[in-house]
C-alpha cells in the first residue's frame, strides 16, 4: 500500500479553463476557501480602538496598585520594624477625595496613553522624527 503524492513539477491540464468558464477558485484543494473579510467601518473601528485604550487604562489602575503595594511592603519592612510608627494617628477619612481623584486620573491617563497608541498618533510621529534629517556639517568655504 502505497501513500500517493503529488507531482508539482507537472502543470495539470485541469487548471485550463474554456473562454467564457469560471476558474476554479484557487487555494487547497479539499479546503474551503475563506472569503476576504469585509472592511469595518468608522464605528466598528473607534469602537475598538476605545475598548482597547480602556483596557490599557485599567493597566495603568493595576499597575498603581502594585506600585503602591510595593511601596506598602518596604515601608512594613524598614520603616514600621525600625521605628514602630504604624500611621495609627493619621485619619485617612480626609485623604479620600485625593486617593479618589488619583484613581481617576491614573485610568484617565492611562487610557489616553492607550487612545494615543492604539489611534495610530504615535506611530505617525514616531515616522515623521525618521524623516527629519539631521543637520549636515557646514563645509569650510573654498578659499580664492
Amino acid at each position: 500500500m502505497g501513500v500517493r503524492t503529488v507531482e508539482r513539477s507537472r502543470v495539470s491540464t485541469a487548471t485550463r479553463t474554456k473562454a467564457g468558464a469560471v476558474p476554479p477558485p484557487r487555494g487547497i484543494p479539499g479546503r474551503p476557501t475563506t472569503p476576504k473579510p469585509e472592511p469595518e467601518n468608522g464605528l466598528e473601528y473607534w469602537g475598538r480602538v476605545v475598548f482597547h485604550s480602556i483596557g490599557v487604562g485599567a493597566l495603568a489602575l493595576v499597575l498603581l496598585f502594585l506600585v503602591v503595594l510595593l511601596g506598602v511592603g518596604v515601608y512594613g519592612m524598614i520603616v514600621w520594624s525600625l521605628t514602630g510608627w504604624d500611621l495609627a494617628s493619621i485619619d485617612w477619612k480626609s485623604y479620600e477625595s485625593m486617593a479618589n481623584g488619583a484613581l481617576w486620573l491614573v485610568f484617565a491617563v492611562g487610557t489616553g496613553v492607550g487612545l494615543w497608541f492604539f489611534s495610530g498618533a504615535a506611530w505617525r510621529l514616531i515616522r515623521e522624527w525618521g524623516r527629519k534629517r539631521r543637520p549636515q556639517p557646514r563645509r569650510p568655504a573654498a578659499r580664492r
